[in-house]
């Protein structure tokens, strides 16, 4: 299993005790040590202000050069974008920020990659929230053409290249792991298709669409009966490789106690589930120390006990 580390200290008003690159790093050496296996940073350039005072509203760093700081402190943590809003990047911007935080990091990125959900977000980017999916599907797609570092021509319906070439290359080859997050059907049909990994979120019943094109997700049932149709899928078009499937904390915390979510996570693990994003608490350095070594000694060394 697993287990990712996600930086706290994100509330409204931001916590400036927390946010500040100094104590990121601080915390990305102890999450190494308390064995987690990697890191990880999500992204809202421009949140607007009802969202950020709604439930769940906050501020992050920009993760790519958040995760870059992490990297120079912790050199065996994993890198994880949670994740990269693909429709705010020119794709050919994308792909080299992409490698050079891959080199930087000796091969160390996940891109954790989403469309995004927030309008007001969108229209402050200059980016039109109706094409994001459209937007999403193509960037990708010449992301994994440019990562080639070969000659990219291309013809789209957002991005035109004659003869672009990206490089240096990342480390990783083809390019750093793709993990693709939401529950929609069309998200796990693309995770089979092109992705290395899937990132389900935990969303309430009563939080779901009607049409049930994005269905809920709270038990180890739920997360069961999503997968048969990915890994069909993944056979049909005769992908053999592993996906890796990483759930949230939202799945295991804060409600079961941490003497419990070691039997309930290989329960996940026993349909498939292969690592764990733990959101960080604390309203001190000190704090959110104590929690990662905690977490380590009392869910990380007995799950792997």
């Amino acid at each position: 299993m697993k287990f990712f580390y996600l930086f706290p200290g994100r509330g409204v008003p931001v916590n400036e005790a927390l946010m500040s690159g100094k104590v990121c790093n601080r915390l990305a050496i102890a999450a190494e040590k308390a064995g987690f296996y990697g890191v990880g940073l999500d992204q809202h350039p421009a949140p607007v202000m009802p969202w950020l005072q709604g439930p769940g509203g906050h501020h992050c760093f920009d993760p790519f050069i958040g995760l870059a700081s992490a990297a120079a402190v912790a050199p065996k943590l994993r890198l994880l974008t949670y994740l990269a809003v693909i429709p705010f990047y020119n794709p050919f911007q994308l792909t080299k920020m992409v490698n050079t935080l891959d080199m930087f990091s000796d091969g160390r990125l996940i891109l954790g990659a989403g469309i995004g959900y927030m309008q007001g977000e969108f229209e402050a980017m200059g980016i039109d929230f109706d094409k994001r999916n459209e937007l999403f599907v193509e960037s990708l797609e010449v992301f994994r053409k440019a990562s080639t570092g070969d000659p990219v021509d291309y013809d789209g319906a957002n991005f035109t290249a004659r003869g672009v070439v990206i490089q240096p290359t990342a480390v990783q080859r083809p390019h750093p792991p793709i993990w693709l997050g939401g529950n929609a059907k069309l998200t796990r049909r693309r995770v089979a298709e092109f992705a290395q990994g899937w990132l389900p979120m935990p969303l309430k019943r009563s939080r779901g669409t009607t049409d049930h094109k994005v269905p809920a997700l709270e038990t180890v049932e739920d997360l069961k009966n999503l997968l048969p149709e990915m890994f069909e899928h993944k056979e049909k078009i005769g992908r053999t490789d592993p996906i890796d499937i990483v759930i949230s904390s939202g799945l295991v915390m804060p409600n079961i106690p941490w003497d419990e979510q070691v039997g309930l996570l290989k329960e996940y693990q026993a349909i498939g589930v292969t690592g764990l994003t733990v959101g960080g608490m604390g309203d001190t350095p000190e704090d959110a120390e104590d929690f990662i070594r905690r977490y380590g000694e009392e869910v990380i060394a007995k799950f792997n006990g």
